[in-house]
């Protein structure tokens, strides 16, 4: 790269399809500082390059300085991959400075650097200048509460933001200046949050924001230590908003109780399409109140459930619920305790089923009878294209139902049967059925 850098102005200039090129992928190829001087020098007056990626490289903060007076003059880059630097706080002044007079840049990735409160008080404040930036990808930094409220500053201005990614940067109470900022701007409708531990009072913070939002599309939760609590502050804003469309709620505390008040809210919301209640200790008092979003919303297309701690009484009210559910396209039953018995039950919902697309059974404890009951049934379902049985009892035995099930499916693209136990005998029959699935 070091000698290849010199030679990209005689390279472009001398060939014609070098002139057109309008992205320029260099992951992984572990550029360094003097490195990007040359990329930098080079880029400069460039007029076709749009995409740059630089993601997992050597650049810290003197190779950030070139690349940003680079994009004080250029004017054709829109999208600029920095994940997985050696970035600090210095580094993004330099870069700061140059979004103050950038005016093409639209997606900037600086993922996973060592950005700290003050590198978020630079860029917050150029945030406030900039009118193209539509998308700021910070997660993994160190921003921490103080680079929260500089954020928080800036969306009280800024008009063209539309995703702001600020997952694991250590905000916790931060998020109550960002959900306050929240109701003064009109524009932004993701923000991420996850892995903030923003606790059971963050999410009392966002309710009137996200109450009171018309924009707001997606908030990413996860990771954040909210409990029943947490949950039951959130009803009332799902309950009034009309833009939410995802909600992510993976690995919090989140009991029977909780989604007791989740419940009664998704039930009435008409907007919501996406829930995800992956690793909440939900139990089989949870999954009842689940089983009663299955049945009465009217939206939902996605929900994924996956270590709830859901036993037998829990799976049976789930699966009562699906056979009247009319809307869901992707559900996961991870760990949830089907087995043989209730594959049955679920085998005689797939074969009536008309709209589910994909389906997670992972670690279902489903074996050879319960897989006979759900190949026979796929046989005649014309929708799911997607099943995973991903760490079931399935043996050879099993392997020998689902080549039958293979050899008469004509809509199934995707199986996993990862850990399976289908032995060399299982695979035989799996490729001898393969040559006839069309």
């Amino acid at each position: 790269m070091r000698n290849v850098c010199v030679r990209i102005n005689q390279i472009v200039d001398t060939y014609h399809r070098y002139q057109n090129t309008t992205t320029l992928d260099l992951e992984q190829r572990c550029i360094t500082d003097q490195e990007a001087q040359h990329l930098a020098n080079v880029l400069h007056d460039n007029k076709t390059l749009t995409t740059l990626n630089l993601c997992c490289s050597d650049i810290s903060d003197q190779g950030l300085q070139y690349l940003a007076d680079m994009l004080q003059e250029n004017k054709t880059l829109v999208t600029l991959n920095l994940n997985w630097n050696c970035i600090r706080d210095a580094g993004v002044c330099y870069l700061a400075n140059a979004l103050e007079k950038n005016e093409t840049l639209i997606t900037l990735d600086l993922k996973n650097n060592k950005i700290g409160p003050e590198g978020a008080k630079h860029l917050a404040s150029a945030l406030q200048n900039n009118r193209t930036l539509t998308t700021l990808n910070l997660s993994d930094n160190r921003i921490h509460s103080q680079g929260a409220q500089s954020f928080a500053n800036a969306l009280k201005t800024n008009r063209t933001l539309t995703t702001l990614n600020l997952g694991n940067n250590e905000i916790h109470e931060g998020v109550e200046y960002l959900a306050d900022a929240l109701q003064d701007n009109d524009v932004l409708t993701t923000l991420d949050l996850g892995q903030n531990y923003i606790g059971c009072l963050g999410p009392q913070y966002l309710t009137n924001a996200l109450a009171e939002h018309k924009t707001f599309t997606i908030p990413n939760l996860c990771d954040d230590w909210i409990d029943s609590r947490g949950a039951q502050s959130l009803v009332n804003a799902l309950k009034s908003n009309k833009t939410l469309t995802t909600l992510n709620l993976e690995t919090n505390a989140i009991h029977g109780e909780g989604i007791e008040y989740l419940a009664n809210a998704f039930i009435e919301n008409k907007t919501l399409t996406t829930l995800n209640l992956k690793s909440n200790p939900l139990e089989d008092h949870g999954a009842l109140y689940v089983a009663s979003i299955i049945e009465k919303n009217k939206t939902l297309t996605t929900l994924i459930l996956f270590f709830n701690d859901i036993g037998n009484q829990g799976a049976d009210y789930l699966l009562n619920a699906l056979q009247k559910n009319k809307t869901l396209t992707t559900l996961s039953l991870g760990t949830v305790n089907i087995g043989d018995e209730r594959a049955k039950c679920l085998a005689n919902i797939l074969q009536e089923n008309k709209t589910l697309i994909t389906i997670d059974l992972s670690l279902t404890d489903i074996g050879p009878e319960g897989i006979s009951y759900l190949s026979n049934a796929l046989k005649k379902n014309k929708t799911l294209t997607m099943l995973s049985l991903n760490r079931n009892r399935i043996s050879e035995q099993g392997a020998q139902h689902i080549a039958s099930l293979l050899q008469e499916n004509e809509t199934l693209t995707t199986l996993d049967l990862t850990n399976t136990g289908i032995g060399s005998q299982g695979v035989f029959f799996l490729a001898d059925a393969l040559k006839e699935n069309k």
